[in-house]
């Protein structure tokens, strides 16, 4: 899910999605999201320390979000 919902002693908090690691064949791999939305794809042996844009959250569906460049989606990270 790109937002979270959570009840904590009577008032709503929401989180946003702000990374998604996926794994395949032994290796992990990483996306990011900016507070703007903007989607940066990590994967230190492809691309080594530089993170390529990769779209915005906006323009993804869910489904979209649960795969990456071969990759299964195995940690969301969410804050406020």
């Amino acid at each position: 899910s790109k937002q979270i919902k959570m009840r904590c002693e009577q008032e709503n908090i929401l989180y946003a999605l702000r990374g998604i690691v996926y794994y395949a064949n032994a290796h992990f791999t990483s996306q990011t999201v900016t507070a703007d939305g903007d989607m940066g794809y990590h994967d230190g042996i492809v691309t080594g320390g530089r993170v390529l844009r990769n779209g915005k959250l906006a323009e993804m569906s869910e489904l979209d979000l649960l795969n990456c460049k071969g990759g299964t989606a195995t940690l969301l990270v969410y804050s406020r």
